[in-house]
């Protein structure tokens, strides 16, 4: 499997960019049941021919331009509908915008992930274009589908309310749950804004805590919009599918989850994830943050690194979007935080990729309010390539216990006899007296690509 090992791979994703759709006079499809993001091809990759049927099997409804013009980038929303009677699956799209004397401004062809789209679905997709301007013709063309026997699994959304993010734009919380008795794999949760008129407004991709639901399992989710949404003019679509029985990651926790909050309002999530299996295992899972039973928010936990057997990982965590304004809009109190964490089965798969440790030299380290920021250098000493070079840290207390602890990729790889460079702020409390700590520092990197080995 290929993994993302970028821990941006998690970053929430808007894909319109402004609140005030120039709507296209286009048929108005039916009612949407599922969907999925299409993303576009490699530029250098030439789009295959388009295909000829006797009927066409595949209709695409344009719905909205959205133009943004600080960015200057122009958003196309549209649906796709089968109107075959088998499954879709394999589909490629192309989306042209001209101007009105019939001259090409841009083109991209787009190559949905979405699995399976079964008979009479209808689902959306969104495409990105830069400065073409604030009005456009779209044209759009199905270059590629296929048919297949094979179906979507169902399952139960629920939104449960929005919050207001640091960076001004809002969130939506909610959570799915497989019902069914099939073991399922999520690939996409998409939720599609619209105004009270019906225009499509924005449609953006969720972060979802775990992408692996057994029978009867929940998984919390967030979304990032740019527009303040209204929850009763919200559509849900999910792509997911049955996938054959897997079991949980063997990760315990080898430290207790602790919520610290400073003085400055901020949060922090402190504990240790210790693998207890025969196999080393890629660490992928989610903090879940609750109140009373109330979902407030939830981070990410990816590590780059595979975890060998009994190897333990510090851990400190920040980043929970929107969860001040979420807590104030329940009336919740800090004091009555908890948290949880949700590993990922198929994140946290079995791997035979071993890390090694490379030559690391710490050249400097900075405090400020509320970071450690170590500066250092890193050679590879060996005579073959390594790859995704990791600096992590951690912050000791007198007792030994962990107090803050962090970790960067610092680059794709480290050729033979290659030194770089790397900065690793690692963010504390800012009431954690350092006078008294002191630190643990590694740097590892991946033997082979697990771009290519998965």
């Amino acid at each position: 499997m290929r993994r993302n090992l970028l821990l941006a791979g998690f970053l929430l994703i808007t894909l319109a960019a402004q609140c005030a759709p120039i709507p296209q006079h286009t048929p108005t499809p039916p009612s949407p049941t599922a969907t999925h993001l299409p993303t576009a091809l490699p530029s250098n990759t030439p789009p295959p021919e388009p295909t000829s049927t006797a009927e066409p099997v595949l209709s695409i409804h344009i719905l909205s331009y959205l133009f943004d013009p600080e960015s200057g980038v122009s958003a196309v929303i549209g649906f796709m509908q089968n109107e075959s009677d088998h499954t879709l699956t394999g589909v490629i799209l192309r989306i042209r915008l001209e101007d009105q004397d019939g001259n090409l401004l841009a083109q991209e062809t787009l190559s949905s992930p979405f699995v399976y789209i079964d008979q009479d679905e209808v689902i959306p997709f969104t495409v990105d274009f830069f400065d073409v301007g604030e009005t456009a013709q779209v044209h759009s063309e199905v270059v590629q589908v296929q048919e297949s026997d094979s179906h979507r699994i169902p399952l139960e959304v629920e939104i449960i309310g929005s919050t207001v993010l640091n960076d001004g734009t809002y969130g939506i919380l909610g959570w799915i749950r497989n019902p069914g008795s099939s073991y399922v794999s999520v690939h996409q949760i998409l939720l599609l804004l619209e105004n009270e008129s019906g225009e499509s407004m924005e449609l953006s991709k969720a972060s979802v805590a775990t992408t692996s639901l057994m029978p009867g399992q929940s998984s919390p989710f967030i979304v990032k919009f740019q527009c303040q949404p209204d929850l009763s003019l919200i559509e849900t679509f999910v792509d997911a599918t049955s996938t054959s029985e897997f079991t949980q990651p063997p990760f315990t926790l080898s430290q207790p989850l602790k919520i610290i909050l400073d003085p400055q309002g901020r949060i922090h999530v402190l504990g240790a994830v210790q693998n207890e299996g025969s196999q080393s295992h890629w660490l992928t899972a989610t903090l879940i943050l609750e109140q009373d039973g109330e979902l407030i928010s939830i981070a990410p936990l990816i590590y780059p690194s595979p975890l060998v057997p009994s190897e333990s990982l510090a851990f400190g965590i920040s980043d929970f979007p929107g969860w001040s304004s979420r807590l104030s809009t329940i009336g919740g109190s800090q004091e009555d935080l908890t948290v949880d964490i949700l590993f990922d089965s198929q994140g946290s798969q079995e791997t035979t990729i071993s890390s090694v440790p490379l030559d690391a030299e710490i050249t400097g380290v900075e405090t400020t309010g509320s970071a450690i920021i170590l500066r250092g250098s890193v050679h590879n000493p060996g005579n073959e390539v390594l790859f995704h070079p990791v600096a992590y840290a951690v912050i000791l207390s007198i007792d030994g216990s962990s107090r803050a602890a962090g970790w960067i990729t610092i680059q794709e790889n480290l050729l033979p006899g290659q030194s770089t460079t790397f900065v690793l702020p690692v963010r504390i409390p800012t009431e954690l007296d350092i006078t008294s700590m002191e630190y643990v520092f590694r740097a590892t990197a991946l033997t082979e690509d697990p771009g290519t080995s998965h």
